[in-house]
């Protein structure tokens, strides 16, 4: 049984996917946060859990063992519809183009964020664009291990908590995984961003479509917050 205080969890799902038994899964507490919770009646004590855990197993790297670049997408397009500098579709279409499989987070109103296996270029718009709300990664991790072990390449897009997580789960590196992460400063909670959307319903009296957190039909530089209804769109700055 983990003993890792509530505080320090960071929600990536590991443990989930890690437990033998089936006895973890990952709840929405009080405040909107995914945390992962132990069924006793099926609880072993076995303890993998905590060993697969990588905030019970934070690695220290030196400074050498990094090399930094700088880059951007030339396709236009592409960087118009990326949160960034589309760095993200230039790899996953790489990958895919090759016959490998990328994982990154989708959102809809009825399951909320969560990671999808994407094989073919024309889905990527799928999983482009930054999500800023938690995603269960750990439903993913037992089929990309699956995928890994055949042979296939795969780019997994997600938080460094998730990367961390995932590489914890697999035990073992794999030459043919490529992980994608970015600078984090935290998740809000899944559950101000629902009474958010459930506010301008009922402002509107319409049904949220979709949402773009950094919207560039100003500017590069002053992005701002779309949210398409179904009758309506709406732009709030950033």
């Amino acid at each position: 049984m983990c003993n890792l205080p509530e505080d320090k969890c960071t929600g990536c799902g590991t443990c989930v996917a890690s437990c033998p038994f089936k006895a973890i899964s990952m709840k929405e507490d009080n405040e909107g946060f995914l945390y992962p919770y132990i069924d006793t009646s099926k609880c072993k004590k076995c303890g993998l859990c905590e060993k697969r855990c990588p905030v019970l197993k934070v690695k220290k790297y030196r400074k050498n063992d990094f090399s930094i670049y700088a880059a951007y997408t030339k396709n236009k397009s592409i960087l118009l519809n990326s949160s960034s500098g589309g760095i993200f579709y230039e790899l996953a279409s790489n990958v895919i183009s090759l016959g490998g499989i990328v994982y990154g987070v989708t959102y809809d109103k009825i399951k909320g964020a969560y990671h999808i296996p994407v094989d073919k270029i024309e889905n990527l718009k799928n999983i482009m664009g930054s999500k800023y709300l938690q995603a269960n990664a750990s439903l993913v991790f037992p089929k990309i291990k699956e995928e890994l072990t055949q042979g296939k390449t795969i780019l997994f897009s997600g938080s460094p908590c998730q990367v961390a997580g995932l590489k914890e789960y697999l035990v073992k590196d794999y030459e043919n995984l490529i992980t994608i992460d970015f600078i984090c400063t935290g998740i809000p909670s899944s559950k101000v961003f629902k009474e958010y959307i459930r506010y301008w319903e009922n402002k509107y009296n319409d049904t949220f479509k979709t949402i773009d957190y950094r919207n560039k039909q100003d500017s590069w530089y002053n992005y701002k917050l779309k949210i398409e209804f179904e009758h309506k769109t709406r732009y709030e700055n950033r």
